[in-house]
């Protein structure tokens, strides 16, 4: 057998396997029939909302760090200097969980451009 073609034989047995799935478990065939590669429209729409909402966030985030950075060292008071650590701490927590989400969709979008042959 040379490539991904199957052979005679392979294709009778597939389509066995496939009848009796598609008979003895309606559920799992609904399933099938109904499944969707990708997710639907209006969810993309609204994960991109979510991404762009997170991205605000996080410049906001940055904003207030560096205006509580700023009297922090001018000032040197405790309460500033312990706002401005608390803020940069969240604020750097924050950018390692969306960059460890970014790396982990970044696969998926590769996997479908590039097909092994």
């Amino acid at each position: 057998m040379d490539g991904a073609g199957l052979t005679d034989d392979e294709r009778r047995i597939l389509a066995g396997i496939e009848h009796s799935v598609r008979r003895s478990d309606a559920v799992l065939e609904l399933k099938l029939r109904t499944m969707r590669r990708r997710p639907a429209p209006a969810a993309q729409f609204l994960n991109g909302l979510r991404d762009r909402r997170r991205g605000v966030s996080l410049c906001f985030l940055v904003a207030i760090s560096a205006l509580l950075f700023v009297p922090a060292v001018r000032t040197s008071a405790p309460v500033l200097v312990s706002a401005f650590a608390l803020t940069w701490t969240v604020t750097l927590l924050y950018a390692l969980r969306m960059v460890c989400r970014w790396s982990r969709r970044m696969p998926e979008a590769g996997s479908q451009s590039q097909r092994w042959e």
